[in-house]
């Protein structure tokens, strides 16, 4: 039996995979992966009971793609969409990557944490980097295109952990 990703905090924009030709699956596993469309957002990772529990882990899922201007990144460092057995890694617009650790030698199965997320939110409102309205973080969901622009990049890289 499988619990399925749970959708935490949401928008009202959708994700919609672009070509599902090359994209045979989603940001989720079977039996999720042929759905192309779904609401964005932060949900909880589907978690498989068969396997590894790691019933802490989420994925942050946009409606749009970030990662081509080459700025966003991993924990690991490694750019948005790069394929790491290129000679020249290239970065690609990709939906659900923001947040996510890259490439982790010693809990590889694992994605990053639900705390990590909201810990990451707590201090982007109490820096200032965000500002919050009646509706939410204000500039809503274009906000994460921060994520990939000079200058702002960093505060959207969750530091490696083990």
């Amino acid at each position: 039996m499988d619990i399925p990703p749970l959708l935490l905090f949401f928008s009202t924009q959708m994700y919609t995979a672009t070509d599902t030709s090359r994209a045979p699956r989603g940001p989720f596993y079977w039996p999720y992966h042929e759905t192309h469309t779904y609401p964005a957002g932060l949900y909880l990772s589907q978690v498989s009971l068969r396997l590894h529990r790691f019933d802490d882990a989420c994925s942050l899922i946009l409606p749009f793609g970030i990662g081509q201007n080459g700025y966003a990144r991993t924990s690991d460092g490694a750019l948005f969409g790069e394929n790491q057995n290129d000679e020249l890694p290239e970065a690609k617009n990709v939906y659900h990557s923001l947040y996510q650790p890259g490439h982790r030698p010693f809990s590889e199965m694992h994605g990053i944490t639900l705390g990590e997320v909201l810990n990451n939110w707590l201090s982007m409102v109490e820096r200032g980097d965000w500002k919050v309205g009646r509706d939410g973080v204000e500039g809503g969901m274009e906000e994460w295109k921060n994520a990939d622009r000079s200058g702002e990049w960093e505060k959207y890289v969750l530091p490696a952990s083990w």
